[in-house]
């Protein structure tokens, strides 16, 4: 690779909304904040709420998504009403501000982190992908975090900051253990965008999930496949 993505020539055929810009190798930062006590810190202070599933409409748009008894089904994971509210958790509030400078993260799309809750080994997240860049911290149990379909297991504390590769959060467990049973763990994200570019559209921090075809969805697989090697590299 070692290559500037403006110099990878475009195969033929390739649209003209290729963004090559957008591309960035997965880093790794293992116990960025590891033994912090972050997790029962933020779990009982703050306010979870479980929304329903939803997915992309044939019409446009998105619908929510029913069990085969007809009821609505809820998200795999929890949400923090507020999200990473300031003054309410000191320790992340410490810990978030040491990511931003050294992650020189200056033009975020969301005003506050987002905060999400597993509680335990049968919540999860089903693959889906950003149009933002993605800065990832994990607290509490070990879980596998999949990038583009390549599991990578967080432990407590580990950083992880990635493009717009499709990711999810699988269900876990211990053998002989039901997923019920398997420890709870948060993640704290940040939505960026690229160093040079600003945020387009109303919400470029919207997961995109392809159980539809969309031309956004097609194009940013296209991204995804050419930059694969790269981003292969930085699992390793």
């Amino acid at each position: 690779w070692k290559k500037a993505p403006k110099e990878v020539p475009r195969p033929a055929g390739v649209h003209e909304y290729l963004k090559p810009e957008f591309w960035r190798d997965t880093e790794i930062i293992r116990g960025f904040g590891k033994g912090l006590g972050i997790y029962d810190e933020v779990v009982p202070k703050a306010e979870w709420l479980q929304p329903m599933a939803d997915g992309a409409a044939f019409s446009g748009g998105y619908r929510l998504k029913y069990d085969r008894e007809g009821r609505m089904r809820p998200q795999g994971n929890q949400h923090a009403k507020d999200g990473l509210t300031p003054g309410r958790f000191p320790k992340l509030d410490r810990l978030a501000q040491k990511l931003l400078v050294e992650q020189s993260i200056d033009d975020r799309v969301l005003k506050r982190p987002g905060l999400l809750w597993y509680p335990d080994g049968s919540a999860d997240a089903i693959e889906h992908r950003h149009e933002a860049w993605t800065a990832l911290l994990s607290f509490g149990a070990p879980r596998i975090l999949t990038i583009d379909k390549q599991p990578v297991l967080l432990r407590d504390g580990d950083l992880i900051v990635f493009g717009t590769q499709r990711h999810g959060v699988p269900k876990m467990n211990l053998d002989g253990e039901a997923f019920d049973e398997y420890g709870g763990r948060i993640s704290v994200v940040f939505f960026f965008m690229p160093t040079g570019q600003q945020a387009k559209g109303a919400d470029p921090w919207k997961a995109i999930r392809d159980d539809l075809p969309s031309r956004k969805a097609a194009a940013m697989l296209r991204d995804a496949d050419l930059g694969g090697p790269a981003q292969l590299q930085g699992l390793q």
